[in-house]
């Protein structure tokens, strides 16, 4: 019989249990797989969970632009124009300045409108050049950022020609567009008595479907006959679905994020440079950068449908499903109210 000497024994056990500590490489793999598993359930609750804060975010931004349009309604007993408005200047050469300009000393950026000279050469307002170098319209605001928008925050990116990007416009209603691909919404738009004039175009308020036009219409809570309720003041527009510049920036009256119509389906994604195939759904001459039929209409990058202001200053989500024809049309303009639900 062999006999081992205590010294042998311990050796012995020590390599047992270094066998029994060691992992084999099939119970590596399965850890491996389970690890993989967790990650991917996971994951999408982890970007949900980032996305409802980003949500938040967003609709905080609209709230805080609702009570900023009021503030300044209190003070000049009007919504402010989108434009010129009916001020000394001709309408074809006025202030080139959206209506988010004029409520910056109410979201806390009074020393950036103290520094804009609205008294200068009228066309060039955005250009003007600050103390600091930069040009009016290099200036960014948080308060017109949505988070769940990856474009960046100017546009063109870096440079002297970039502007600062925005997400929210101001409704002009259930107004008539224009551009390329003949206008395939028009028949949408609300068929007002002294003619809807072609984006907002006019100081004439009874030829605007919503709260502002490019010219500048002043138009007042008074003039709200479907309900503040029931009427959009705001709502949201993404990066990379017009054109680069004056066009993306809400410092620019003749913008996407400074006015947005209804006409355009909710989340019409034909004209923006990521959209994919299957969200294009007119023909490829409409998808165009410069097909204002489309680049007008409001969206957002969170899943489902977008965020409105109204006028009453209460933030709604609102589907992508909505009723386009009547629905839509009806919380764009000021003059009905929507007889579905939204």
């Amino acid at each position: 019989m062999l006999v081992l000497d205590s010294a042998a024994t311990r050796r012995l056990k020590c390599v047992k249990t270094a066998h029994r500590r060691a992992f084999t490489l099939v119970e590596l793999l399965v850890v491996i797989a389970i690890i993989g598993v967790l990650v991917g359930l996971l994951l999408p609750a982890v970007q949900a969970a980032r996305e409802a804060a980003r949500r938040m975010q967003c609709s905080n931004n609209l709230k805080q632009l609702a009570l900023a349009v009021h503030n300044y309604h209190d003070i000049h007993r009007q919504f402010p124009p989108g434009g010129p408005g009916t001020g000394v200047h001709p309408n074809n050469d006025g202030y080139r300045i959206s209506a988010w300009v004029r409520i910056l000393p109410f979201i806390e950026q009074q020393p950036l409108y103290d520094q804009v000279n609205l008294t200068g050469p009228a066309r060039h307002v955005p250009n003007e050049l600050l103390p600091d170098g930069d040009r009016v319209r290099h200036k960014q605001v948080a308060a017109m950022i949505c988070p769940s928008d990856d474009h960046p925050p100017f546009s063109p990116f870096a440079g002297d020609d970039r502007w600062a990007k925005g997400n929210y416009s101001m409704s002009a209603g259930s107004q008539r567009s224009n551009g390329s691909c003949g206008s395939p919404f028009n028949v949408f738009m609300e068929p007002l008595g002294a003619g809807n004039a072609t984006w907002g175009n006019t100081t004439n308020s009874r030829q605007i479907s919503g709260i502002v036009s490019y010219y500048g219409a002043d138009i007042r809570i008074a003039d709200v006959k479907g309900g503040t309720s029931n009427t959009f003041l705001a709502g949201e527009q993404v990066g990379g679905c017009t054109e680069v510049g004056q066009r993306t920036s809400w410092w620019h009256p003749n913008s996407s994020s400074a006015f947005g119509s209804t006409v355009a389906p909710l989340n019409t994604w034909d004209t923006c440079d990521f959209a994919k195939p299957h969200q294009r759904r007119h023909p490829e001459a409409c998808a165009v950068p410069n097909n204002w039929n489309f680049t007008y209409g409001f969206r957002s990058k969170h899943p489902g449908g977008a965020h409105f202001a109204l006028v009453d200053g209460s933030v709604r989500f609102v589907g992508e499903t909505i009723e386009h024809a009547t629905v839509f049309q009806a919380l764009g303009s000021r003059r009905e109210a929507p007889m579905g639900e939204f």
